[in-house]
């Protein structure tokens, strides 16, 4: 596990140097799926149960 993180900062670091975007757009689409599932879960759940 430590080898693959040291792996991949290398990567995105030569990438970075290299001028490429380091996050892709797809870790864009993995954090908005977590924020709604998040609000989901603090907001409208607890509705859903009491109700």
């Amino acid at each position: 596990m430590v080898v693959q993180a040291v792996y991949r900062r290398r990567v995105l670091r030569r990438r970075e140097a290299a001028g490429q975007r380091v996050v892709g757009r797809g870790s864009y689409v993995v954090f908005g799926v977590m924020a709604a599932f998040l609000l989901f879960a603090v907001f409208v759940f607890p509705l859903l149960v009491r109700g």
